[in-house]
């Protein structure tokens, strides 16, 4: 298979690496392309997500990183792209607005669930809570989140979450669909739904449905298991099985923030993929996408 990843995250937002040191690793590990995936949130950006008055200085550096291997005769190609927060009204993944921002490519995301999504009036909240938190935060962040937005009720914290992945899938306009099960990341330690239950197993089902109508590519995702929280890559063995039946296209990706995971876990990718009935991946060259067999 040709070697590719384009979700890969450096200093410029929340990696720990540099751009440099990134494409350094994927070289060296025999990637053909590797995307960078800065996260952003434009016009805004919290402590995590790369600065707009910064775009054009990211969009630069992997420019100039590109023409560096060239001139030493190597042949990996490297991509500028953004990983873009389904935060509405905030923030919509749209490739119109960061293509005209440079972009080569666009992943759009869900991370945060708002008061706004949960139902929850902002003026029954006081200075003490807030409106919005990350699904995949740290523990006391989900934790916070699930009491004071959904007082304790996981169900319906789920079933938010994929509405908004479905509206995300149906409204927006984007490329790869990131981490699609990214929910499943602090359950583990809390517990808070069962995988299991039939209503969760129809939540998948109307997200597969939702999606194969949309056109874009779900990445199957092994940055959970690299920084810790879950032991299979995003989506699980029941929802990859489902967007396989839909046949929706995959690429498999590391949500890379360190060189040591750019490639982390990829044969368990392959191999979860195979497993879900998947006979080929897509990836991206060159501006256009090819399938390639698994």
């Amino acid at each position: 298979m040709i070697k590719t990843n384009y979700h890969t995250h450096t200093t410029f937002c929340d990696g720990k690496q540099t751009a440099a040191q990134m494409a350094d690793a994927a070289l060296a590990a025999g990637f053909t392309v590797l995307g960078f995936s800065a996260h952003a949130m434009y016009p805004f950006a919290s402590q995590w997500h790369a600065k707009p008055e910064e775009y054009g200085a990211y969009i630069e550096t992997v420019r100039s990183l590109q023409k560096k291997y060239q001139d030493e005769g190597s042949s990996i190609e490297l991509l500028a792209g953004f990983e873009a927060e389904y935060l509405p009204p905030v923030s919509l993944p749209d490739k119109r607005r960061y293509n005209a921002l440079g972009a080569d490519y666009l992943i759009g995301s869900v991370h945060y669930i708002s008061a706004l999504q949960a139902g929850v009036p902002l003026h029954l909240l006081d200075s003490a809570h807030e409106p919005v938190f990350t699904v995949d935060g740290p523990e006391e962040e989900v934790r916070r989140g699930l009491a004071e937005l959904f007082h304790g009720d996981g169900k319906k914290l789920v079933q938010v979450y994929y509405q908004a992945v479905r509206s995300m899938a149906s409204s927006c306009t984007f490329d790869i669909l990131g981490h699609i099960d990214l929910i499943r990341r602090r359950n583990g330690a809390l517990g808070f739904f069962d995988e299991r239950e039939p209503w969760y197993r129809r939540e998948l089902e109307a997200t597969a449905r939702s999606i194969a109508q949309a056109n874009c590519v779900v990445e199957i995702n092994t940055g959970g298991m690299a920084r810790g929280g879950i032991e299979t890559p995003y989506p699980s063995p029941q929802f990859l099985a489902l967007l396989a039946k839909e046949q929706v296209p995959v690429v498999i990706n590391s949500d890379a923030h360190t060189a040591a995971h750019i490639g982390y876990a990829f044969d368990q990718a392959i191999q979860a993929a195979k497993t879900a009935g998947y006979r080929e991946s897509w990836y991206f060259s060159n501006g256009t996408w090819q399938a390639q067999p698994l």
